[in-house]
């Protein structure tokens, strides 16, 4: 049977695609696809901005061994966009 190759995951926010990883079946690992938005980091942490809602859709980094880079954080703030307390 074949496995997924390819996962989309949705911004919490307004439920659109917010990145995409695909299998890279040698390592066992998911890997963030080349159309996926950067990590970023802030004071608050790493996050996302969604492309769409252009919400700061905090992410959580994973440890090294497990099978995917980063996973949506649980709880966010879905009234915070990605302009807000940036410097320049």
């Amino acid at each position: 049977m074949n496995e997924p190759s390819i996962k989309l995951v949705a911004c919490p926010c307004c439920r659109a695609p917010l990145y995409s990883l695909v299998l890279d079946r040698f390592a066992s690992k998911w890997e963030v696809s080349n159309d996926s938005p950067p990590v970023s980091y802030d004071a608050d942490g790493s996050f996302m901005e969604c492309r769409r809602c252009a919400r700061r859709v905090a992410i959580i980094e994973a440890p090294a061994h497990a099978e995917e880079p980063f996973f949506v954080a649980a709880r966010q703030n879905c009234k915070r966009c990605t302009a807000e307390g940036v410097t320049s």
